[in-house]
């Protein structure tokens, strides 16, 4: 586990013992830290990380629905846990959406959703719906009604990273040259400055949206450190500034990046992981 908290130029970073490969994260309105993990071929392994021990507890097990690893995504909607998963081998593409019920320990399965081109982003949640978007379809599930409604697509070709604050959902495309944001109210798109800087023009990063303290965040990520960076963009003059923030984050595989509050001495205490530094 890595992390970083930009506003106070901290960051810290942790190995545990041996879990099964970690496919994809999420975190509760209640602070838990969520993953979904490759127990094996037929199995997915829900887990769940207890702050105050500093370790990974096996929450449930659930069947492995068929495709690419990188097509599982485990999200929380409306106070519930959705595993979501796009079946290789499917000519029709369509999505596989099961809710996990914590007090019976069971997952029920919900309404599928089939699309016409590959899925291309993890759901994204906003004001209690999930979207899935690309670059030519976009749709929304109510958890309430369990359907699906079609909404407008972005205008981009090539998505890369997506984050939500309120009811806006925010996309950049590969290269971080092209931001978008979508009003779920309004149905619209709408283009974000680019960020203006002489080094963005011949570099090449890997962007990674995210949300901290209600405010858009990005972070560059590049093989060398010194070019590692954290932009915050800011809504009052409609640009992108960047933080003065030691990034420390190296040879991540991990999914996309998610926002909690860490409880670092729960880290500090579990010894056997092979050390955690904070700095």
């Amino acid at each position: 586990m890595q992390g970083i908290n930009p506003r106070l130029g901290k960051s810290f970073s942790c190995r545990f013992p041996a879990i099964p490969p970690i496919v994809s994260a999420t975190v509760t309105s209640d602070n838990d830290i969520y993953v979904l993990a490759e127990k094996s071929q037929d199995q997915m392994s829900l887990l769940l990380y207890n702050q105050i021990k500093g370790v990974w507890e096996q929450e449930s097990l659930i069947e492995k629905i068929s495709g690419d690893r990188r097509e599982h995504h485990l999200s929380y909607v409306d106070g519930h846990l959705y595993y979501i998963a796009c079946p290789c081998n499917n000519v029709l593409q369509t999505y596989v959406l099961k809710k996990y019920d914590r007090y019976t320990n069971e997952w029920q399965d919900c309404s599928g959703l089939k699309v016409k081109t590959d899925p291309s982003q993890e759901p994204i949640v906003s004001c209690g719906f999930l979207y899935l978007v690309n670059e030519t379809e976009m749709h929304c599930y109510d958890p309430k009604k369990d359907r699906w409604f079609k909404r407008s697509p972005p205008t981009c070709n090539l998505l890369w990273t997506t984050v939500a604050i309120g009811n806006e959902i925010y996309c950049s495309d590969m290269d971080f040259t092209k931001v978008l944001v979508y009003n779920t109210e309004t149905d619209r798109w709408q283009d974000l400055p680019p960020w203006e800087s002489s080094e963005a023009e011949d570099t090449f990063y890997s962007p990674s949206l995210f949300v901290l303290e209600n405010q858009l965040h990005v972070f560059l990520d590049i093989e060398d450190p010194e070019f590692k960076h954290v932009l915050v963009y800011d809504r009052c003059e409609g640009n992108w500034r960047q933080l003065n923030t030691s990034i420390s984050v190296s040879g991540w595989e991990g999914g996309r990046p998610v926002h909690a509050r860490i409880y670092l001495p729960g880290l500090k205490a579990n010894t056997h992981v092979g050390g955690t530094r904070v700095r």
